[in-house]
This record gives C-alpha cells, sequence and structure tokens, in this order.
C-alpha cells in the first residue's frame, strides 16, 4: 500500500497510546498481538516520516536550481561586452 506523508502523519497523530500498528486494510488500529498481513508498525512510520523530513531539502521546487540549468552572471557577461567594445 502506498501511503502519503500527509495520510502517515494522520495516523500516527491520531494513534491511541496502546496501539502498535495500523491495520491498513480494515483502518483501524491494533495492538501488534496478532499480526496481519496489512498491519503497518507506527514505528515504521514514524521512521518515515523522520526520513521524508530529514532528505526534503527542496519543498519549494520553484526555488530549486536544477543541476542541468545554465546559470549566467548578467554583470560579468556585459562587461565583457563593454571590454569588447573598445
Amino acid at each position: 500500500m502506498n501511503l502519503t506523508i500527509e495520510k502517515m502523519r494522520e495516523i500516527v497523530d491520531a494513534a491511541p497510546e496502546w496501539a502498535v500498528c495500523w491495520n491498513a486494510h480494515m483502518g483501524i488500529y491494533t495492538n501488534g498481538f496478532i499480526r496481519c498481513s496489512s498491519d503497518i508498525s507506527l514505528n515504521n512510520l514514524r521512521i518515515s516520516i523522520a526520513d521524508h523530513d530529514r532528505t526534503d531539502n527542496v519543498s519549494d521546487i520553484r526555488n530549486h536550481v536544477a543541476p542541468t540549468k545554465i546559470v549566467t552572471d548578467l554583470h560579468v557577461n556585459e562587461a565583457l561586452k563593454l571590454n569588447g567594445l573598445g
């Protein structure tokens, strides 16, 4: 099952103290005593959330410069043009 980071946060935030797992098929919290194939450990969700928060360096893609982007300094280029004129 693919969960969004927002859904993971909702599951972890709403979990009661006694809950160990969240059953993705039934959408309920379990104590983890009888494991089911659709149980997701709340600790694993917490780890995934922490990992996402640690590695999400580019939350606003508009501020990201792609490695293939050619960046030029206009001031340097203008100075070179002026030097070439004379």
